[in-house]
């Protein structure tokens, strides 16, 4: 039965990260590379290793790829370490595993320290119109709607409040009715994840993924 009462349309909790459950160290470290360009534009000549355990936390290598033909930095190799990042996912926390090596860590995208707790306030955007984004431009050519952006996950992971759900993009929408969705939404997002909600209801979100096996939507109730 429809329900009238307006606690079922509020989250029980913020969004998160959305990081893959099948090693969420490695693509924090994809996150916090890809976001604050620690090198460059592009990822085409990085590879992000697997984590491995590091104590209590986890170890996440990152590499030139061996067939890397873009120019280096002075003293880097195809194939050489460029950093090693220890990786605490549940403390939300990052540091270098020899901090001697290599550039220090840049903040976040929220301005945070890797090594400190996220920044207290959520930043937003309220006036779309002033949004300049390819994703602003992508989520309109579905024929969407943005109202609201707010950038979760230190400032990586993008929220947008919609005007309504259009079209096919409706709660229940199977993930093959929505794969068009995620391929240009992922296109517009450099590839990084970002959710949808409704200005209705804050209660359900849209997840969309990015990944080399390509892209992929699911609902998630929050």
């Amino acid at each position: 039965m429809p329900t009238d009462d307006p606690s079922s349309f509020k989250p029980g909790r913020d969004p998160d990260m959305d990081l893959d459950s099948n090693d969420p160290a490695s693509d924090y470290v994809r996150r916090y590379v890809a976001t604050t360009k620690r090198y460059g534009d592009r990822l085409d000549c990085i590879d992000i290793r697997p984590s491995t355990a590091s104590g209590d936390k986890r170890s996440v290598e990152v590499r030139n790829t061996a067939t890397c033909t873009t120019p280096l930095p002075a003293g880097q190799t195809p194939g050489s370490v460029r950093d090693v990042f220890v990786v605490d996912v549940p403390g939300d926390r990052m540091s270098l595993a020899d901090p001697s090596k290599g550039d220090p860590l840049q903040k976040w995208p929220d301005g945070s320290d890797p090594e400190g707790p996220a920044a207290p306030k959520v930043r937003e955007i309220n006036d779309t119109t002033k949004w300049k984004s390819p994703l602003n431009d992508a989520i309109r050519s579905q024929l969407l709607v943005p109202l609201r952006v707010q950038a979760y996950g230190r400032g990586t992971y993008p929220a947008i409040t919609l005007a309504g759900w259009y079209g096919v993009v409706r709660p229940g929408a199977s993930p093959d009715t929505l794969r068009p969705l995620a391929t240009a939404l992922c296109a517009g997002n450099s590839g990084l994840p970002l959710g949808l909600f409704t200005a209705l209801d804050r209660s359900k979100m849209l997840r969309i993924r990015c990944s080399k096996d390509g892209p992929s939507a699911r609902w998630d109730t929050l």
